[in-house]
C-alpha cells in the first residue's frame, strides 16, 4: 500500500425529509460534489459528512469508516491529504450523440401480430384464461427446447475488447473508453445506486397486495461487481467479468436467445433454425448496432427490434422467466409447474413479474435502453415451457419507477455516466497503459457508499483473475 490509493467523496444533498422517513430529492437533480484525496477509493452518496473513527493504534491519523468491509484491501490508517482537490459534476450539458458505422442494418420486427402490444398498455394474455380463446398465434404457446434449437446457426456475441469495429469507431471519436451496453450496465448501476438506492422505489399502480413487500432493490442489485480494462490502441475497452451466476441462469440466457427468433419470425421461417430441418442452412447476416458517443465513452448497443410508429422506432426483447424458475433455474424443469394465470395478486400472476422486475432488473434494463436510445422493452412471461403472455413498458414507466419522475431518471444517467468517467480518469491515469480489474462493492447500510478496488496488470484464467498487486 505503498502507492497513493484516491479518495472521491460523493454528497448528494435532500430538499426534504420524504417516504418512511427517508430523504428524498427535490424535483430538480442537484449537482455531484467530488472531494479528491490520498487514501482508499470511497463514494458517498448523502450529505452529511462521514463520521471518523478512532485514532488509530499506529499514529495520530484517522481512518474512513466503512460499514461492510471489501476483500483484499486494508481498511486501517488511510492517510488524509489537506491538499484535495474539490470537482463539481453537473447533470449538463450532456453529450449523447449517434454515431453512424458502416451500412446501417434495420433490426426485425415483432411477428404472430405482437405489435398489437406495443400500443395498448397493460398485460397481454396469450390466452384469455376465462374463456380460452388464443389472442395470438396458439403455436407461441409451446416453448422450442435448447436441445432442438440449432444454436449454431446464430451470430456468436463478441465482447466489446474483441470487437475491432467498436475500437477503432472509438479511436476515430477520440473517445478514451470503450464498451458495450452489457458490460457497462453494472458499473452504471452503481453509480445510480448512490443517488437514488437510499429513496426506494415507487410502486405507484400495484395493488393492494404489494402494499407492505419491501420496495427497493434486491441484495443481488446491490451486490459487488467487476469490471476488466482492456488497453487498446491508446484507449481502455471495458468488459464485464464473468460471475458464477450466470452459470446457473444458463437456461434462461440460452432460451432468450432462441424465443427472440420466435418472437419475430413466423413459423416457418423460425422452423429452419431447428436441428430437424432438413433444408440449406440459414445464412447469418449482419446483427443491427447503435452506436454513441457519451460523454467520453463509445458505447455498442444490439437492437433487438423495431416499430416506425413509436416514438423512438426501436426496443428491446426481454424473456422474463416466472418467480420459480428465476429462483431455482437449474431445477426448471419441476418449477414449470408455476403457472401465470391472474393479472393482479401476490402470486401466480403478472403483477408479481412486474413487482420482481422492478425491484430486480428495472435499472439494468433502462439504461440499456437510454444507451441504445431505443423506446422501451417488449417483455414475454413464462416458465421455460409455456407463453403467458406479453407486455410493452416504456422508458418513462422505468424511471417513474425507479426515480420517481421522468426529468430525475435523465439527470440520474448523465450523472451515472460523468460519475463514472470520472473514477475511471483517477484508476487510469495511475495506471496508464496497463490492464486493469475494477470492482465496485457497495454498502448495505445508510447512508450508501460505494468502494472501488483496483487490481493492475491482471491475468485472466478461465472466470478468474489473478490480482498481481492491490493499489
Amino acid at each position: 500500500m505503498a502507492n497513493s490509493q484516491s479518495v472521491v467523496r460523493s454528497f448528494f444533498p435532500h430538499s426534504r425529509a420524504g417516504h418512511a422517513g427517508l430523504p428524498r430529492v427535490s424535483s430538480s437533480i442537484v449537482p455531484q460534489r467530488y472531494l479528491l484525496r490520498q487514501g482508499h477509493c470511497v463514494l458517498f452518496s448523502s450529505s452529511p459528512a462521514p463520521a471518523a473513527s478512532k485514532r488509530s493504534k499506529k499514529g495520530n491519523r484517522k481512518e474512513l469508516q466503512e460499514p461492510v468491509p471489501i476483500p483484499r484491501i486494508r481498511r486501517k490508517n488511510l492517510p488524509h491529504s489537506p491538499d484535495g482537490e474539490t470537482i463539481t459534476i453537473r447533470p449538463t450539458p450532456f453529450l449523447n450523440k449517434p454515431v453512424t458505422v458502416g451500412e446501417q442494418v434495420v433490426a426485425p420486427k415483432l411477428a404472430h401480430g405482437l405489435e398489437r402490444v406495443l400500443f395498448n398498455p397493460g398485460v397481454h394474455f396469450l390466452r384469455d384464461p376465462r374463456s380460452g380463446v388464443y389472442n395470438f398465434n396458439p403455436w407461441l404457446s409451446k416453448i422450442t427446447q435448447p436441445e432442438e434449437f440449432n444454436f449454431q446457426a446464430l451470430n456468436p456475441y463478441i465482447t466489446a475488447s474483441k470487437d475491432q469495429t467498436l475500437v477503432d469507431v472509438a479511436e476515430r471519436e477520440d473517445c478514451r473508453y470503450a464498451s458495450s451496453t452489457s458490460s457497462i450496465t453494472n458499473l452504471l448501476s452503481k453509480m445510480h445506486q448512490v443517488l437514488f438506492l437510499e429513496k426506494g422505489l415507487h410502486l405507484g399502480g400495484l395493488s393492494s397486495a404489494f402494499s407492505d413487500q419491501p420496495a427497493n432493490l434486491t441484495g443481488m442489485s446491490r451486490k459487488p461487481t467487476s469490471a476488466l480494462l482492456y488497453f487498446k490502441n491508446g484507449r481502455y475497452v471495458i468488459d464485464q467479468e464473468k460471475s458464477e451466476e450466470e452459470g446457473d441462469n444458463a437456461i434462461l440466457m440460452t432460451l432468450g436467445h432462441s424465443m427472440e427468433k420466435m418472437l419475430t419470425l413466423e413459423p416457418q421461417e423460425f422452423n429452419r433454425y431447428l436441428k430437424s430441418h432438413e433444408g440449406p442452412d440459414v445464412l447469418k447476416g449482419p446483427e443491427a448496432y447503435h452506436f454513441a458517443t457519451i460523454e467520453n465513452f463509445m458505447l455498442r448497443s444490439q437492437l433487438d427490434c423495431q416499430d416506425d410508429r413509436l416514438p423512438r422506432q426501436t426496443f428491446d426483447l426481454k424473456t422474463r422467466a416466472s418467480l420459480a424458475v428465476r429462483m431455482d433455474p437449474r431445477n426448471f424443469l419441476e418449477n414449470s409447474a408455476y403457472t401465470l394465470t391472474a393479472k393482479r395478486g401476490l402470486f401466480d400472476s403478472f403483477e408479481r413479474e412486474y413487482y420482481d422486475m422492478m425491484r430486480s432488473a428495472f435499472l439494468k434494463y433502462s439504461l440499456q435502453v437510454r444507451i441504445g436510445a431505443m423506446d422501451g422493452i417488449f417483455v414475454c412471461y413464462h416458465n421455460t415451457q409455456n407463453i403467458f403472455g406479453f407486455e410493452y413498458v416504456p422508458l418513462e414507466d422505468m424511471a417513474v419507477a425507479l426515480c420517481g419522475s421522468v426529468e430525475l431518471g435523465d439527470g440520474s444517467f448523465a450523472l451515472s455516466v460523468k460519475t463514472l468517467e470520472r473514477l475511471l480518469d483517477v484508476v487510469t491515469k495511475k495506471y496508464w497503459g496497463e490492464n486493469i480489474k475494477l470492482t465496485f462493492g457497495p454498502t448495505r447500510k445508510l447512508p450508501v457508499r460505494i468502494t472501488c478496488s483496483v487490481a493492475p496488470r491482471f491475468k485472466i484464467l478461465g472466470f478468474h483473475s489473478v490480482h498481481q498487486r492491490i493499489c
